[in-house]
């Protein structure tokens, strides 16, 4: 049997491929492919590379042993596996959750993590690694915005922010590590470039070996939008207070409204000088000349955006506009029942942790509905 190992990264429409897999389950099992449920996402499987990062290795090794039987069963030839917190384990669930580590400990653990979980695949005959590239300029902004709009706590500076992800940006060290225990041979590199305008053909075509039947490749999702400028860094201010873990949650929709409704203008998503990108970026240049050679990619560049910034930053009278804009947004009907059967079950299970597993399936079900109905 076939694995196929989506591993990200982060910010190269890997929400999109997702969604493709989890919205065509059915379908996929007609073309012989296998896409395992998750109690934890509708769509992704993040938590198997948060698992193996955070000392619950064993959760993950019965996931995917479950996931090989599952098909096996079902007679299918390939099993699909994507979470893009796959790559830089070490950077996401550790250095970003706040652990300093210098770079022989860093790669260390990610060597750790990555051969552990080779280990988990022994099933499978053959296993294929896909992974998207784009330049780490880009690559950065999208991920300070997505990390600022999705964690409390990220409140600090962009220059800090590149700082804490610098090794994340480290691709050939991590692409290498990945070879080291998949084999080069296995590892499918591709430039996002090459990808951008139809992710979900391109990622089909160059995994599978047959054209899929029956598939509806017009997947439109709204939940992995970036944040405004102004938004932003309202949203910046708003992690460093103490906020409910139900009032987050019923947030994520009330902010992705008020992006349109305060949208960027020219070079407003530049957070640094020109001078600092430049001098920081160019660091990861000689690695990516290595990993384009090795699998003979476009050009991959560090800095594509050679602009200054016109943003002027977020006024006081702005700011209260916003916040007196979330609050009546927050305070719709939907919004207003689901915050409170939120807080009833988060207090349920902070006094009875037990109830947590009877609450799986319906966070399952849950999580599919939304995906199905509301697209995010």
């Amino acid at each position: 049997m076939k694995l196929i190992l989506h591993i990200g990264t982060h910010k190269t429409a890997t929400t999109t491929i997702q969604n493709f897999f989890a919205l065509n389950r059915k379908n996929l099992l007609k073309n012989g492919i296998y896409y395992p449920h998750n109690p934890d996402s509708a769509y992704c499987m993040n938590n198997l590379a948060s698992q193996l990062a955070n000392n619950k290795a064993e959760e993950t090794r019965e996931y995917m042993k479950k996931s090989f039987k599952k098909a096996h069963n079902l007679e299918m030839d390939t099993v699909v596996i994507s979470g893009e917190s796959f790559y830089a384990m070490t950077g996401f669930f550790k250095v970003i959750a706040g652990e300093e580590l210098n770079k022989i400990e860093y790669f260390a653990y990610e060597e750790q993590f990555i051969r552990t979980f080779k280990e988990f695949c022994f099933l499978f005959d053959d296993i294929k690694v896909f992974c998207a590239l784009r330049p780490q300029e880009e690559y950065s902004n999208s991920l300070h915005n997505q990390l600022v709009k999705n964690c409390y706590g990220i409140d600090y500076s962009y220059s800090l922010f590149l700082q804490k992800v610098k090794f994340i940006l480290d691709y050939k060290t991590h692409i290498h590590l990945w070879e080291k225990s998949f084999g080069k041979s296995n590892m499918n590199i591709v430039h996002y470039e090459k990808i951008r305008s139809n992710p979900i053909k391109f990622f089909c075509d160059f995994c599978f070996e047959q054209k899929l039947k029956d598939c509806n490749f017009d997947v439109k999702i709204h939940s992995n939008k970036r944040l405004s400028r102004d938004i932003l860094e309202f949203k910046k201010i708003q992690n460093c207070k103490k906020i409910s873990r139900a009032k987050r949650f019923i947030s994520i929709q009330p902010y992705h409204q008020l992006s349109y409704e305060y949208p960027d203008k020219k070079n407003w998503q530049i957070f640094s000088s020109l001078a600092e990108r430049k001098k920081f970026f160019k660091y990861y240049d000689k690695g990516n000349a290595i990993l384009t050679d090795d699998y003979n990619l476009d050009e991959l560049k560090s800095i594509t955006e050679f602009n200054e910034s016109s943003y002027l930053g977020l006024d006081n009278r702005k700011y209260m506009a916003i916040e007196k804009r979330l609050n009546n947004l927050l305070r719709s009907p939907k919004n207003i029942i689901e915050f409170f059967i939120r807080e009833f079950l988060n207090k349920l299970i902070k006094f009875f942790p037990i109830f947590d597993k009877f609450l799986i399936p319906i966070r399952s079900f849950r999580n599919y509905i939304r995906l199905k109905i509301e697209k995010w």
